[in-house]
């Protein structure tokens, strides 16, 4: 599980990424419930269009929209983000990931590599 990004000049070593936007789209494509709405070309205009548009311009862009309600979550042929179903789905997953956390050795490392690296 990658925790770490890289600055410029830094060496890549195990754990460590890059470019978020890779890790960002592997994670929509592998993780229920959201791999059941992205593939890798959907996963990527999703990070473009909707997540970076939306951080860095405080819009969505290339025609995607956000609608209240609805579903599925994420329509990638419409082009429309249900937001009070993506909410839920984003809390279902943090609470799995809770509940995984308490028992995978694995996912704690990993859990506990990214909060100690948090303040560097």
């Amino acid at each position: 599980m990658k925790y770490r990004h890289l600055k410029r000049g830094e060496v890549l070593s195990q754990f460590e990424y890059t470019k978020s936007g890779t890790v960002f789209c592997q994670f929509l494509q592998d993780e229920m419930p959201f791999k059941e709405w992205f593939d890798e070309n959907s996963a990527a205009e999703f990070y473009s269009s909707v997540r970076c548009a939306l951080l860095h311009e405080a819009r969505t862009k290339s025609g995607w929209r956000i609608w209240r309600t609805g579903a599925p979550a994420v329509d990638t042929t419409r082009k429309i983000v249900f937001c009070d179903a993506l909410q839920e789905a984003i809390v279902a997953y943090v609470g799995e990931y809770g509940r995984t956390l308490l028992q995978d050795a694995t996912l704690q490392s990993a859990f506990i590599r990214k909060f100690d690296n948090l303040g560097t």
